[in-house]
C-alpha cells in the first residue's frame, strides 16, 4: 500500500471546506422534528427524568468539594482549630 502526497490534496488549508456550509439556510428549530423525537423518547420518560436528576445531583456534589475546602481553610486552618480540621478531613 502506498500513499502519494501532492500539494493539491491540501489546497486551502484545514478549514477550506467550512466555507461550503455558510450557504445553508433554513429553520434552526422545527417543531415537527421535535414532536417526532419526543414520540421516540416518550416510552423512556422515567429513565430520562432519572438521568436529569442524577446530572443535577452530580453537578451539585461537584460544587460541594470546593465549598468544603473553602470552609476548612477559612474556619479551621486559619484559626488553628485542629479538632474542627479533623472533622472536616473525615467529611471530605
Amino acid at each position: 500500500m502506498t500513499f502519494t502526497y501532492t500539494p493539491e490534496m491540501f489546497r486551502g488549508g484545514p478549514h477550506a471546506h467550512i466555507s461550503h456550509y455558510r450557504d445553508v439556510v433554513g429553520k434552526a428549530f422545527d417543531w415537527n422534528i421535535t414532536r417526532k423525537l419526543l414520540q421516540y423518547v416518550a416510552p423512556h420518560k422515567r429513565k430520562m427524568a432519572e438521568v436529569v436528576f442524577l446530572m443535577l445531583a452530580g453537578s451539585g456534589l461537584a460544587l460541594l468539594a470546593p465549598y468544603l475546602i473553602k470552609t476548612t481553610i477559612d474556619d479551621y486552618i486559619s484559626v488553628g482549630n485542629l479538632a474542627g480540621l479533623s472533622w472536616m478531613a473525615l467529611a471530605t
